[in-house]
């Protein structure tokens, strides 16, 4: 087994200690690059069971995010982050989300915040230094999809012999 391989299987075993508040991450061998992210989210596909929207409690919302939404909710700015949103060092969308209604987000088809969009890939700093593609483990088809996608992608990596 390589250095490399040892050293990776120390660090998942240090996240797999850590819990998150809002379940584990699941963490892939892939590091997060634009590429890789782009790739990612190009081939999964939403099972729409509603899990992120209901059990997500970490929803970081940015100024862009906000000026989007408050047009098509017929609110101001300043009353879009006093109806739907907190601040503890950064902006959080309410627990639960405000959008998701009758098992169903009421703004999918308008726009949704960058962390919406992007679920349910997560960027995973590791004790390496580096940012590895990660999904939460309560949402079954992204730690499907990631094993898949990790497979495919280490495939396609050229194996170097050892020294």
């Amino acid at each position: 087994m390589s250095s490399a391989v040892k050293n990776y299987e120390g660090l998942i075993n240090n996240l797999a200690n850590l819990q998150i508040r809002t379940g584990k991450i699941v963490i892939s061998k892939i590091l997060v690059t634009g590429p890789n992210v782009d790739a990612f989210m190009k081939g999964f596909k939403c099972a729409e069971c509603g899990g992120c929207c209901g059990k997500l409690d970490c929803m970081v919302v940015d100024l862009d995010d906000i000026k989007n939404l408050a047009p098509v909710l017929k609110v101001s700015t300043l009353e879009f982050q006093r109806l739907y949103c907190f601040y503890h060092e950064k902006i959080y969308l309410k627990f639960p989300c405000p959008f998701y209604k009758d098992n169903q987000c009421i703004i999918y088809d308008k726009v949704r915040p960058k962390v919406c969009r992007l679920y349910p890939c997560n960027a995973t700093l590791c004790t390496d230094g580096n940012y590895y593609i990660g999904v939460k483990e309560t949402c079954k088809a992204g730690v499907e999809y990631l094993r898949k996608f990790e497979e495919e992608m280490l495939a396609k990596v050229p194996v170097v012999a050892e020294a």
